[in-house]
């Protein structure tokens, strides 16, 4: 999980917030947000994938900081969580319409 301080700046979104938020109970690949010019999609180190998704600076916005284990992440909060999937076209999950 550790992954995305290589794209500082970072946050973790989409359905890994969910799961760190404890909403969202399925297994995920971790998603890292950055508005670094990157190349995005899936990605892999160490034998496990993760995918880097890009957003504007404007919407760099709404994150705050987790512990995780002996770290602290940043994690984007709900209402974030919400409007980054809208942003990005993804399909809200059941339980939360």
């Amino acid at each position: 999980m550790l992954t995305g301080l290589s794209y500082e700046p970072f946050y973790y979104g989409l359905e890994s917030a969910l799961s760190l938020l404890n909403l969202w109970e399925q297994e995920t690949n971790p998603v890292i947000i950055t508005p670094l010019h990157i190349r995005t999609g899936m990605m892999q180190y160490e034998g496990r994938n993760y995918i880097v998704r890009r957003i504007s600076r404007e919407m760099f916005f709404g994150y705050q900081y987790l512990k995780y284990y002996d770290f602290y992440i940043p994690v984007s909060c709900l209402e974030k969580t919400l409007i980054d999937l809208v942003y990005y076209n993804e399909k809200l999950p059941e339980y939360l319409v």
